[in-house]
């Protein structure tokens, strides 16, 4: 029989009794919890404001559903992270979803009987506060708070579809999908598949190589024709390594999409959609549940100090201090941003070596900086090199677009700027750069903003640094264990004989490798690898670890 294939932009959501009371019960219960059981008049009202877009535009019932995957996780001993601009909504963090707080710098009691939004005005975020004990009961308080709008997530009008990315320690995510399915049914729960096609390149070969296969001349402009057929044509399926569709209980998976078996294995775990998300991406829900490195070098680094990575105090001002290599621990030795997650390449060692972080502030808008595109070489990093702007001043994430344009102006020019569409010529600039110079917006800010390709939401950028501070943090007081953690999650390659040797012997040694990369492709990945391992090992030496040999009586089997 044929189905009919919905079209539009209308979404399907599964259905959970109770959502809506569910979802506005739980954010309003931990809020009291958090803020008092009269909190004041701000947290109420961005609960309210975000509740409100939650509820009445149905997606209430995606937000359960991710709160329940991460608390399963964390029985099983495990952190999630968050991802993308989930951490600019309130409610994900009063449901569990984000450990990232995106109200405005504050400080509140932890016995819940004190909490104070008068922060000083120079202070962006909460971990750069200083110290305050409760006037009421005299307990340190917490510092929290990171000041991000709720519409880089939801949009302006709070009724963009949520996309909850989360990031499971990557020997969870099986069970995590596996989640999916246990919730909704076999019949509902589906891998995303992706379908690959040709692309602009090998059509144009394949059209050539027409030609020649049938020994004529080649003629041009009659190839570029037929590869302009060729282009997006079908040539085989395959798994998102994360997404997992769910189809609403009230429908058929033939209502959306017909499904198969990846690479035709019925044996297959699973199931898969036959077609690729983005032809039904208004229609259905998709989960996108990622691996990561980071929850479970931090499960390692808990396992290995019995230290519980929530009692981190993550406005210790040493943190910030290993990003610039000017931290010392405790046996006097420098310790430095090696390893750390997500500031370890080479360009962004580069940009904390130019722009010396000191704040937490600094290092959220490293990270912004460093995984945006045309954000920072050509744009950002020449305002400070020509002393034009500081770090502190220039674009780093998409939340940074204000600059007392209008909110809901601001927010355009935004949309806008991060999707690239003023460097593309996509998107007139002549408007928005009238309204920025009418508002005193400086030449060298309206340029920068015209330039981006593309540009990082700031609840990523924090996500990512928080996790980055934990193991920075298990780095200056514990780093031994940080380094069996790192070798242990993240180390690919090892060369045994290697932890007996000295600082310079491993130097001698990764510089032999870097010179056999450059001069020969065979094994490169390999040695690559070794490379990381071994950079490990020489930082672990001079922060003053020392390693012994693979031992039949203490070494594990594996």
């Amino acid at each position: 029989n044929l189905r009919v294939f919905y079209g539009g932009d209308e979404l399907f959501t599964p259905v959970i009794d109770h959502s809506q009371e569910k979802i506005v019960e739980i954010a309003t219960t931990k809020m009291h919890e958090l803020y008092t059981s009269n909190p004041p008049e701000y947290v109420l009202k961005r609960l309210e404001k975000e509740l409100n877009s939650i509820t009445s535009n149905g997606f209430d019932v995606i937000y359960l559903i991710a709160m329940e995957l991460v608390k399963r996780s964390n029985k099983r001993g495990y952190i999630v992270g968050s991802r993308g601009s989930v951490g600019s909504s309130f409610v994900a963090t009063m449901l569990g979803i984000s450990n990232v707080n995106p109200l405005k710098p504050h400080w509140r009691c932890p016995n819940n009987d004190f909490v104070t939004f008068e922060t000083p005005k120079e202070v962006e975020n909460g971990y750069d506060l200083p110290d305050l004990n409760c006037p009421n009961c005299g307990a340190k308080c917490s510092k929290e708070g990171m000041d991000i709008p709720f519409e880089t997530f939801l949009g302006f009008n709070g009724d963009k579809v949520p996309d909850i990315d989360l990031n499971f320690a990557g020997e969870d995510q099986g069970f995590a999908q596996k989640d999916v399915r246990e919730l909704f049914g076999e019949d509902f729960a589906y891998k995303a598949g992706t379908i690959m096609t040709v692309a602009d390149r090998s059509a144009l070969q394949m059209a050539k190589n027409y030609f020649v296969d049938n020994k004529q001349n080649i003629n041009s402009a009659y190839a570029e024709y037929l590869a302009d057929q060729l282009i997006g044509t079908k040539i085989s399926t395959g798994t998102h390594a994360g997404g997992v569709i769910v189809i609403p209980q009230y429908k058929g998976v033939f209502d959306f999409t017909p499904f198969q078996y990846p690479a035709g294995d019925k044996t297959s775990d699973w199931k898969t959609t036959h077609f690729d998300f983005h032809s039904i991406h208004d229609n259905v829900l998709k989960l996108d549940i990622l691996g990561h490195d980071d929850p479970r070098m931090i499960k390692e680094l808990e396992r290995l100090t019995q230290y519980d990575n929530e009692s981190i105090d993550l406005s210790d001002s040493n943190i910030p201090l290993v990003f610039s290599n000017n931290a010392i621990n405790a046996y006097g030795l420098e310790i430095t941003p090696t390893g750390l997650p997500e500031f370890g390449t080479d360009l962004t060692q580069k940009m904390l070596q130019k722009t010396q972080p000191k704040t937490v502030s600094d290092l959220f808008r490293i990270s912004g900086l460093s995984h945006g595109t045309d954000v920072w070489a050509g744009n950002s990093e020449d305002l400070i090199d020509q002393g034009i702007a500081t770090l502190k001043e220039v674009v780093a994430c998409r939340d940074d677009i204000k600059y007392g344009v209008p909110e809901k102006e601001a927010f355009n020019i935004m949309e806008s700027a991060r999707k690239g569409m003023y460097a593309k010529g996509k998107k007139s600039k002549a408007e928005p750069v009238a309204l920025m110079k009418e508002h005193g917006v400086p030449d060298w800010y309206i340029e920068s903003v015209m330039k981006i390709m593309y540009l990082f939401p700031k609840g990523h950028a924090v996500a990512y640094t928080i996790n980055a501070m934990k193991i920075a943090w298990w780095k200056i007081n514990y780093p031994n264990a940080f380094t069996a953690a790192w070798l242990t999650t993240k180390g690919e390659q090892f060369d045994t004989g290697s932890f007996t040797l000295s600082a310079e012997e491993i130097n001698a040694q990764i510089g032999r490798l870097k010179r056999e990369i450059l001069s020969s492709r065979t094994n490169a990945d390999v040695k690559k690898k070794l490379v990381k391992s071994l950079t490990i090992q020489l930082d672990a030496l001079k922060s003053g670890v020392t390693f012994k040999p693979v031992s039949l009586e203490n070494s594990s089997a594996s």
